[in-house]
């Protein structure tokens, strides 16, 4: 069996170049494609809340700041909760489920602060800025109605939702990648299924004996 060097490998992908630079436009192509029509355009809202520990009575101490990122961890937990995000859907003017509230909404807690962030990304940049406001208008009384301390308010309104999607740059490059990929698989199992001898340096590397003469082609 032939040795596998990185010299055969870059002869059999030169001699192949037609089937790698197919791969790559139509694995670029589909996955770009896929990205427009399929995925479509994304819009997020986002909004940030604070939480406050209520007894701390404003006086921002080490101990009080500690108990606010203890609650700010619990509140992302909460308004991530089924029931909460069904009171989120029950809650909007438009009919939504509460698959689709979960689908859209994302609850994170920013680290080593009493910060919690809120976002919502549909594709309707007014669907994902009204979801973010029914998650700021029912947070308090949730929370409150879970955790006997703490309460949260949201900094300024929420502002227009950005577009933050498709992304089709980053579609097409993976699609580059496994097109390439796959024509590269596809290069290589097309040259060892192929049993026919091409030239005096593939038969010395497959018999590495020296090649007395050559008898050439009358055509």
């Amino acid at each position: 069996m032939q040795k596998i060097t990185v010299k055969s490998l870059t002869r059999i992908f030169l001699a192949k170049w037609k089937w790698l630079l197919t791969g790559i436009l139509i694995g670029g192509l589909l996955f770009s494609l896929y990205a427009v029509f399929v995925t479509g355009e994304k819009y997020t809202a986002t909004v940030s809340m604070y939480v406050q520990n209520e007894e701390s009575g404003g006086v921002a101490t080490s101990n009080n700041l500690a108990a606010s990122y203890i609650l700010t961890n619990t509140y992302v937990v909460i308004l991530e909760d089924a029931d909460t995000l069904e009171k989120v859907a029950e809650s909007m003017s438009e009919p939504i489920t509460v698959g689709q509230v979960r689908q859209a909404v994302s609850v994170t807690a920013s680290p080593n602060t009493a910060m919690i962030t809120v976002s919502a990304t549909t594709g309707d940049p007014e669907l994902s800025r009204s979801m973010c406001r029914a998650v700021c208008r029912i947070a308090p009384t949730v929370l409150r109605g879970v955790v006997s301390s703490g309460t949260v308010t949201a900094i300024g309104e929420v502002p227009a939702a950005v577009k933050t999607g498709p992304h089709i740059v980053q579609a097409a490059a993976y699609g580059v990648g496994l097109g390439l990929l796959l024509a590269m698989v596809a290069a290589y199992f097309s040259h060892i299924s192929d049993t026919t001898i091409k030239g005096r340096e593939e038969l010395q590397e497959i018999t590495e004996m020296p090649l007395l003469g050559e008898i050439p082609s009358l055509h």
